[in-house]
Order: structure tokens, then sequence, then C-alpha cells
């Protein structure tokens, strides 16, 4: 006891992860988010900073003796298993899923609200605590939330691991530990293992778990851009006759059509579908294993077509960024087309307005 307050050894560790541990880390997370303009980015940054509040409220709640706060620091906690949910399902696809977010937002109140009851010493509340139906549907909820989060990192965690590349096998592979390290925490909060009198174990592999999921995309943002599409071909094409201009491959181990042919058909089917239905230019193509994203420049005429294997927003913001930066940089080159050495050096936009795709 100092000053009549309680400062354990459990409270210091508690300030000491939050400030120098989870806040750095946040930081890098915003920051990539800046740069990036990626949901996984600010909901890994939410789900640190819920950590860091779990950290603070948890610790004051010692020091004061305030049950009301360690309560809000666990709810945060909840909060934070609820928000891993939602960063796995941005890493894995382009859109969220809402019956599966539906479900684990019911799974994190029917938990939270059992927490805050059993805790209390309310009569009514401590006679709903002790009703058996409301713990067998309390109880499966709390499984539901302590354990599904790490679990999802680790099942999408190997999915990306096995589709990376060998460069970066190291750091989706320190993606999946964060997500082993998750499971494991989960594992040591109901056991309750102590390193010395007061402080659990599972505080030191939450700190691992945060780390290596943080540094995994901290050193390489494209992993969060394995699952949810690959971009295979960018063509670049006089609308005019149909004459190649430009052509990036993502890919180039797959089988590639000629860019003439490619050219001329896009071109020829654009046109048709124009004159004999009138209701403007194409912007997609569905495929059954794949789609076309098309950009038109309205100031030129000029098309940009992307081939990838779903369509995403991601993609078709990427493909309109490169279309406005192609245009400004190749404009007075574009009065000869036919030239495509001019063209050469719009693989530089290529890495600027799609830097997260994997070559």
């Amino acid at each position: 006891m100092l000053f009549g307050l309680n400062w354990s050894t459990s409270v210091l560790f508690g300030f000491f992860a939050a400030g120098l541990v989870y806040l750095p880390m946040a930081i890098i997370m915003l920051r990539i988010y800046a740069k990036w303009k990626a949901r996984y980015a600010i909901l890994w940054a939410c789900i640190i900073m819920l950590g860091i509040g779990y950290n603070i409220m948890s610790c004051f709640g010692s020091i004061f003796s305030m049950d009301v706060l360690g309560t809000m620091g666990i709810v945060s906690l909840f909060s934070s298993n609820f928000l891993i949910v939602l960063f796995i399902d941005s890493v894995n696809r382009d859109t969220v899923d809402p019956l599966k977010i539906g479900f684990i937002a019911i799974m994190w109140a029917i938990t939270s609200i059992a927490f805050i009851i059993s805790i209390t010493q309310d009569p009514f509340n401590l006679l709903i605590a002790t009703n058996l139906i409301f713990d067998a549907i309390a109880a499966p909820c709390a499984l539901v939330i302590l354990f599904l989060p790490g679990s999802l990192v680790v099942y999408h965690g190997t999915r990306i691991y096995r589709h990376v590349p060998k460069p970066l096998k190291p750091y989706a592979g320190l993606f999946l530990f964060g997500g082993i390290m998750i499971i494991i925490t989960s594992f040591l909060s109901l056991s309750e293992v102590t390193i010395v009198e007061g402080l659990g174990l599972s505080g030191f592999v939450m700190i691992a778990a945060i780390s290596g999921i943080t540094i995994a995309f901290a050193r390489q943002p494209k992993l969060a851009y394995v699952l949810p599409f690959k971009a295979y071909r960018l063509t670049v094409f006089d609308t005019t006759g149909g004459t190649p201009v430009y052509n990036h491959n993502w890919q180039p181990s797959r089988e590639q059509v000629d860019e003439t042919l490619f050219s001329g058909m896009l071109q020829g089917v654009g046109a048709i579908l124009n004159e004999s239905l009138n209701q403007g230019n194409v912007r997609e193509i569905l495929l059954d294993k794949g789609t076309m994203i098309l950009q038109r420049s309205q100031a030129k005429n000029i098309a940009f077509v992307l081939v990838a294997s779903k369509t995403s927003r991601t993609l078709r913001d990427g493909l309109q960024l490169f279309a406005e930066r192609f245009y400004a940089r190749f404009k007075g080159d574009l009065v000869d087309p036919i030239n495509k050495a001019a063209f050469e050096p719009a693989s530089a936009l290529v890495a600027e307005c799609f830097p997260f795709l994997l070559e």
C-alpha cells in the first residue's frame, strides 16, 4: 500500500503495458490507416485502444478498490474480442458479413450483461445470475466471445501463410503466431495462471499476441489483401481503334492472351452494348472465375481495364486513381498511342496506385 492505495505488481504491469507497449502500437496502426485508408488498420488500432482501456480501468479499479472500473475494463476486453471478428472479416473479404457480425454482436451483448449481473450485489441480479436457464445461455456465449476471435485469426492466418510468396512468409507466420497467442491468452484467463502473486501470465501472452500481429502488418500491410481478391492484369487501350497502349501483369506465369486481341474485343463489346442498349459505358463484366473492372477517361478516348478474381471497392478506387494519374502523366504521348515505349514509366504509377497488390 502506498498513500493508502493498492499499488500491486499487476497494477504496475498494467500501466506499463498500456503506456509503453499498446499505445505505440496503436499509433503505428493509425499511421498505417492514414497512409492506406484501410479498414483493417483502423479496426486493429481500435482493438489495441480497447486493450489500453482494459488495462487502465482495471488498474484504477484495483488502486481505488472500485469494482465498477474493473467491470468496465472487462467489458472493454469483450468489446475488443468482438472487434477482432470484424478485423478478421476485413482481412478475409472486401465487405462485412452482416449475419456473422449480427451473431457475434448478440453473443457479445449476452456475455457483457451476464458478467455485469454476476458481480453485482443486487438480490434480483443475484437471482438471475444463479438461474440455470440463464447460465445455460450465457456460458456458451462467453466461450464463443473468448475463443472464436483467436480461432478465426489462426484459421485465416493459415490461409494467408499458404498463399503468400516466400519473401512474405515470415510476416504471415508472425500474424499466425499472434492468433495462436490470442487463443492461449483465453485459456490462461480462465485458468488464472500467475507468474508472481497477483500477476497473471495471460498479460504477457497478450502482449506477444498484439505485438506479433501489429509488427506483421506494420512491416507488410499487403498481408491484408491476400485473401479478399487477386489482381491479374491491367490494360490501357485507345477506344477509337482498340489499340493497346499499356499492359501490366501481376501474375506473368498465367497464360496471357494477345494484347491487341484483348483490347479489340473489349472495344467491340463496349461499343455494341453502348449502341444497342443506350445505357452508357460498360463499368464491369462478371465472369465465372473473375471480373473485369473498366474505367473510361472523360477527357480522352482511352479506357483502363483491370482483370481480377473478385470485384472490390479497393480495386475500383485504385483503378480510378491510376486512370487520373496516367492521363495527367501521358496526355501528350496519347497523340501517338502506338509508341508503347513512351508509356513504360507507367509501371511506377502501378506501384503508387496499387501498393497493396502482390507482385
